[in-house]
């Protein structure tokens, strides 16, 4: 069984005959590349030891890149809970108890309420419904 050390021994020469047949223009453009992420990782480095130097702050700075890199996250956040509030409260409308649905129909009906609270309404009914 091959060791870690002898499979990156042949993923680095894989590479290098992959790199060999690339054209110059390619290679200048790939080592421009890793010249900015190696200037880069200094500064990284740099300014991490200056900031963090002491080990106070830590737990804030975290926070804070955190809140920096998920600014999205807060917008997804509250567009789920308005959705949820919307459901609920539809929820809530539409299981009304039959109680309020009769109301409702009481006052949406071309009649008056006192006509059906009138007893002879149901005989009047009955016999014009008859004709």
């Amino acid at each position: 069984m091959k060791t870690e050390r002898e499979t990156a021994k042949e993923i680095v020469s894989l590479l290098d005959e992959s790199s060999a047949k690339l054209d110059r223009e390619v290679l200048d453009r790939l080592y421009a590349a890793r010249m900015k992420a190696v200037g880069n990782l200094a500064a990284h480095k740099q300014a991490a030891s200056a900031n963090g130097a002491d080990g106070r702050g830590h737990v804030l700075r975290l926070f804070g890149s955190y809140l920096q890199q998920h600014r999205l996250l807060m917008p997804a956040v509250m567009i789920a809970s308005a959705a949820v509030v919307a459901f609920i409260v539809t929820q809530q409308m539409v299981n009304q108890p039959p109680i309020e649905q009769g109301d409702a129909f009481l006052l949406g009906a071309e009649l008056p309420p006192e006509a059906f609270l009138d007893k002879g309404f149901d005989t009047w009914v009955a016999r014009t419904s008859q004709r």
